[in-house]
């Protein structure tokens, strides 16, 4: 019996500890001449905003183990579903830019565990 597979499902909670942000020059300028073509438009937010730090939502997950001599060898595959909004999008605010910015993330895990004795 080597082969184990794995379902994984839940929730998942998350809290930002911290962050950094860097804007190229190129991407600095667009975004400076579309303002300046229109002053009412609403370009570039996204990087003026700043982002909540706790997030939550529903993960899911198949995977595979597989047991070797030298060691497990694991394949893993998940879906990220966030159920909280990353900035504020309330159409009651003034400042109101997003109407949905929650986390959508595909991921995919390739393990070795070694054996020790």
């Amino acid at each position: 019996n080597n082969v184990r597979f794995i379902i994984n499902a839940g929730p998942q909670l998350g809290f930002l500890l911290g962050s950094s942000d860097h804007m190229n020059e190129a991407l600095s300028a667009d975004i400076a001449a579309k303002r300046e073509e229109n002053p009412e438009a609403q370009v570039g937010m996204q990087y003026i905003l700043k982002p909540r730090s706790f997030d939550y939502g529903l993960i899911g997950g198949v995977g595979m183990e597989l047991k070797t001599g030298a060691g497990n060898v694991e394949l893993e595959g998940r879906y990220y579903f966030g159920l909280g909004d990353i900035f504020e999008n309330r159409k009651t605010k003034e400042n109101f830019f997003f109407n949905r910015s929650a986390h959508r993330i595909i991921e995919a895990k390739l393990s070795y565990f070694f054996k020790v004795k």
